[in-house]
């Protein structure tokens, strides 16, 4: 038998779990984009406790590998009683993991932008969510494009 054959006789299983992959990164992929801009969000117009809940979580989730993360949440929460199907483990500890990176990414950059931005808005009578909405992040996410 050739060393390619058993590729070629389990093609099936091989072009199944290449689907799974692709659907696994663009569902996380957009589940992480979701929260950090969320989580931007939140470290700007939240209340002082809850930010400090989301640079304690950002803080954890940049110390912890990412296999300890994805291992905990596929071994670790049957032990007390929460199962879910390796999909659901990886795609939460993926977007989870990835989600915390891009909020310190968009805070990075928010941090570079102009405050007559805001200030501006604030002036027209913007709402801290219009503002957010219209004129923050649509400068956050131009300025992280390459």
């Amino acid at each position: 038998m050739a060393e390619w054959e058993i590729i070629w006789q389990q093609r099936d299983i091989f072009i199944s779990g290449f689907g799974n992959t692709f659907v696994l990164f663009f569902a996380a992929s957009i589940a992480s984009l979701a929260l950090g801009i969320t989580l931007l969000y939140v470290l700007e117009n939240g209340a002082k406790g809850l930010k400090g809940g989301v640079v304690l979580s950002i803080n954890m989730m940049r110390t912890l590998p990412f296999l300890i993360l994805a291992y905990l949440l596929y071994y670790g929460l049957p032990q007390v009683g929460i199962r879910m199907d390796a999909f659901t483990a990886g795609l939460i500890s993926l977007s989870l993991y990835h989600g915390t990176y891009f909020c310190e990414i968009f805070r990075g950059i928010r941090k570079g932008l102009d405050s007559g931005l805001t200030e501006a808005a604030q002036a027209c009578g913007f709402s801290k969510f219009k503002t957010f909405s219209r004129i923050v992040m649509p400068n956050v996410l131009f300025k992280s494009v390459p």
